[in-house]
């Protein structure tokens, strides 16, 4: 088993009244955690806890507030900066100096708030940084949801949790004896279904209302969710965390599931720029053979030491510069006499070009009119060449035979 596949939970303990006061706890509660479930666990002091896992810290209960709230049509960032301000009735402080994470929904249509001090929080946040935990997200016990529809209770060292995912969870301190049993046949009546707690929880608790005289209802089998499933209901934002410079946000970041889509996206964005540009490679690489094709058809006595287009460029600029005289005869220069007889034809209308002897073939689609006909021959007639049109192929395409002069 990999270190990526075991999670260190610790057990925070309550806030002290002092908010400024770093000082670490004397031991603290741990749990390692694998895919199988509980691995080990104890009371460590803090510098002996468990190093280079990725670390989930629970808050008390006391320190975080849960509300039902009723929640605004908002979403995004607009939801975000009006939650503080859906529990302020509830609050002690400005609302701007809590972290609120919606959870779960609550019977009628309501929502799960969960509040926590910003300073209480970052308080948390730099001791856990001076051990060197890879904390990937503040969370609280009371999150979890129960496995099946019923309530279900457990003891969380000296906290009874109690959750139905219907109503706001709840923790009663059993440390005070006098208290507890009061405030348990309150939320125990005779009309709530029974509690599902495990065999050791199920005497404990039994114990401490024997001293008052109560009994509940209990059954066995409590099962909640799994408690490294907290690590997916952080109470404070993943950039604060990163902000706090703990290495184990990475895991949890609101941020990871937008950076693997992006690098999907990239991946796939590449592999199609290069599948386009082999493409346009081989489309590139056949226009070029088919040119060079056409040029040795075309100028069987004219080498080819550079691009064919150019040198069929240079021909005509020098049948322009009036050295037409040397080659008038050759097939540069009839291409040349053809082009300027054949410049009011329709654009792309030239098919082929051929070379056979000594006769320059030029074949032309259908779109040619025979006006653009008689007016191409009348010009060439008037420049002394012997030209003529014909036909070929079942198409019947115009074709345009001009015969060179004696090689």
């Amino acid at each position: 088993m990999t270190t990526s596949q075991t999670t260190l939970v610790v057990w925070w303990p309550k806030a002290n009244a002092r908010q400024d006061d770093d000082s670490l706890p004397a031991r603290l509660r741990y749990e390692v955690h694998g895919p199988s479930g509980r691995l080990s666990g104890g009371m460590e002091p803090p510098s002996a806890l468990p190093k280079g896992l990725s670390c989930l810290v629970l808050l008390h209960p006391g320190d975080v507030g849960l509300f039902e709230v009723s929640v605004p049509k908002l979403s995004g960032r607009k939801l975000q900066d009006a939650l503080p301000y859906l529990v302020e009735p509830h609050l002690l402080n400005d609302p701007e100096d809590n972290w609120v994470s919606l959870f779960g929904n609550l019977a009628q249509g309501k929502r799960l708030a969960a509040v926590v001090d910003k300073s209480t929080a970052r308080t948390v946040l730099r001791a856990c940084k001076q051990l060197k935990l890879n904390v990937s997200a503040l969370s609280c016990e009371l999150l979890r949801e129960p496995a099946q529809v019923a309530r279900c209770a457990w003891f969380s060292e000296l906290n009874l949790l109690v959750i139905d995912g219907q109503s706001i969870p709840v923790a009663l301190d059993a440390s005070q004896p006098a208290l507890f049993p009061r405030l348990f046949a309150r939320l125990a009546g005779p009309n709530t279904s029974p509690l599902l707690m495990s065999a050791p929880d199920q005497q404990r608790l039994q114990s401490l209302l024997n001293q008052e005289g109560l009994a509940t209802q209990l059954a066995g089998k409590a099962v909640a969710s799994p408690i490294v499933g907290l690590k997916n209901k952080g109470l404070v934002p993943a950039q604060e965390l990163r902000k706090s410079g703990l290495s184990g946000v990475s895991e949890s970041s609101e941020w990871t599931p937008l950076l693997r889509a992006a690098g999907a996206t990239a991946v796939l964005l590449v592999l199609g720029l290069n599948l386009l540009a082999f493409k346009a490679n081989r489309q590139l690489d056949a226009l070029d053979n088919a040119i060079n094709t056409r040029y040795k058809q075309a100028l069987p006595n004219v080498p080819m030491v550079a691009d064919p287009l150019l040198l069929i460029n240079r021909e005509k600029q020098s049948l322009t510069a009036g050295q037409s005289a040397s080659s008038q005869q050759g097939a540069s220069g009839l291409l040349h006499e053809v082009g300027m007889a054949m410049n009011q034809a329709p654009f792309n209308s030239l098919l082929d070009i051929g070379w056979s002897d000594n006769t320059l073939n030029l074949k032309f689609a259908n779109t040619l009119t025979q006006q653009h006909q008689d007016a191409a021959l009348t010009q060439l007639k008037a420049r002394g060449l012997e030209a003529r049109w014909t036909t070929t192929g079942l198409e019947k395409w115009p074709t345009l035979q001009v015969k060179g002069g004696k090689p």
